[in-house]
């Protein structure tokens, strides 16, 4: 994997110097007088001086910009994933396209677990309605997912018992396009999507000893066909050996996925001012995409200053995880989850720009099936840093009713970090973890492995930043930072 190139690099570390000095949180400011934006605008009655009218405008286009990168960054994820994972598989929509393997660097696709299998099927509902089936849940695992529209919220979770309408008992989806008035059979779980295109996500999980072979086999259980044709040839494309780069789009790219969405999908209600934005940079309905260099080096210099600001919003727009005392933020719990970010009827602007900075097809409900947690502090409150060596100790008994996984994340590309031992993480399922005489477990991280600590240590590359997310498979939520909780990772070094 290549190292960030310098400029980028020094972008990212002002960004944590930023925070770290005390930035604002989501709201706040912290001193007006360092806004460096319209400082040379001269405030007067009447109108702007002509000195500062061609500049005002320049102003003007790279905010739109730079808040439209944010706003698009669901729709950018979810094409991204789309483009790359059809093109990797040499797929047609409605093919199965799976990794049937635990996951490595070279699947670049967010925050993957590298103990499940993934599948993803992209559709496309402009020729009538789709049917997906849903595999049965069986002794030895069972396919959790959902079924997501372009901006990437979900329409129905999938195959969890208690949170998804098959209950793990399996059952046939109907997928029916925006504005559909045809006729609806019975025996399905109908969702109507509000855009045309979309995607099933889902992740073979494994129980009771299960393993590769009974999660592959799982898979190729799943069927989707479009209503009219129950008899399309099912394909399943494994593209573990090829890798894929799922990565969002950081350049004008991001801009020209607006531009598909504008022509090619029902404009929703509440994107209407948005679409104006896109409107008056160049981008609408029925139009070519800008070709003139100056607007396409605008939307590259503005996908450049939005990732960075989704980065910053990944560090700081989480609700506060209930491990007292520590920095852990939590993804989402049945009490803080939103799986469309709209709280009390306001979209939460900042936390849906840091999800889809670091993730993808997230699930109608989070917390109950799947607990979630992320950190980038150390114990003394200092961001992480691969050159540097690092501990935490998980309590015992931790309230998995399933399995749980530590795992190290690039801060890139919020995948798996490409370093010579190929290791990623550190679970439940490793049989050969060495536990405390009281049940704990120590884990260990860094690029140095303490002596006779090996099976219990991930090794981080010093030329990437990364972060640490704990994931949890069937929380007992009760127990949640009351009976256990965790602390900040301590540095060694």
């Amino acid at each position: 994997m290549n190292t960030l190139p310098l400029f980028k690099k020094c972008l990212m570390g002002a960004s944590l110097a930023l925070f770290l000095s005390g930035a604002a949180t989501a709201g706040e400011l912290t001193k007006v007088d360092n806004i460096t934006s319209y400082n040379y605008l001269t405030i007067k009655e009447g109108f702007p001086l002509a000195k500062d009218m061609a500049k005002m405008h320049d102003e003007r286009q790279l905010n739109r910009a730079v808040e439209l990168y944010q706003w698009a960054l669901p729709l950018n994820t979810g094409y991204s994933m789309r483009d790359s994972h059809l093109k990797t598989a040499n797929a047609d929509y409605l093919d199965i396209v799976y990794i049937g393997n635990f996951a490595d660097h070279r699947i670049l696709v967010p925050t993957l677990n590298n103990e499940t299998m993934y599948a993803t099927v992209q559709f496309d509902l402009s020729d009538g309605p789709v049917v997906y089936e849903q595999p049965i849940m069986d002794r030895q695992g069972y396919l959790f997912g959902s079924i997501f529209n372009a901006w990437q919220v979900a329409l129905t979770d999938l195959g969890v018992p208690q949170f998804a309408p098959d209950n793990g008992k399996g059952g046939k989806y109907l997928i029916l396009p925006p504005g559909y008035k045809g006729e609806i059979p019975k025996g399905y779980h109908v969702f109507q999507s509000t855009t045309y295109v979309g995607t099933i996500g889902v992740r073979s999980v494994m129980t009771n000893g299960g393993n590769l072979k009974t999660a592959k086999a799982r898979i190729k259980k799943m069927k989707v066909y479009p209503l009219d044709n129950p008899n399309r040839q099912q394909n399943y494309i494994d593209i573990f050996e090829e890798g894929v780069d799922s990565q969002v789009a950081k350049d004008v790219r991001a801009y020209r996925q607006m531009h598909e969405y504008v022509n090619e999908e029902p404009i929703q209600a509440q994107d209407v001012y948005m679409i104006g934005m896109l409107k008056s940079l160049g981008i609408e309905k029925g139009k070519p995409f800008p070709t003139d260099p100056l607007t396409l080096k605008l939307f590259e210099k503005a996908a450049d200053i939005g990732w960075m600001l989704s980065k910053r919003n990944f560090m700081e727009s989480w609700p506060q995880a209930p491990f007292k005392g520590s920095d852990w933020k939590e993804v989402g719990s049945q009490a803080t989850w939103s799986h469309d970010y709209m709280d009390e009827g306001v979209l939460n602007l900042n936390r849906r720009a840091a999800y889809f900075t670091m993730a993808c097809i997230p699930p109608v409900n989070v917390g109950g099936a799947t607990y979630y947690a992320l950190n980038t502090f150390d114990r003394d409150r200092q961001v992480m840093d691969g050159n540097h060596n690092y501990s935490i100790n998980l309590p015992a008994n931790v309230p998995a009713k399933s399995f749980w996984s530590f795992i190290l994340y690039d801060a890139e590309t919020a995948a798996m970090i490409d370093t010579p031992k190929k290791k990623y993480a550190i679970s439940s399922l490793n049989k050969e973890l060495q536990y405390n005489a009281d049940g704990s477990i120590d884990i260990y991280f860094g690029p140095k492995a303490p002596k006779g600590k090996e099976a219990n240590w991930i090794p981080t590359n010093p030329e990437r930043d990364f972060w640490t997310g704990f994931r949890i498979y069937g929380p007992d939520n009760t127990r949640l930072g009351s009976e256990w909780t965790i602390k900040n990772p301590v540095r060694l070094d």
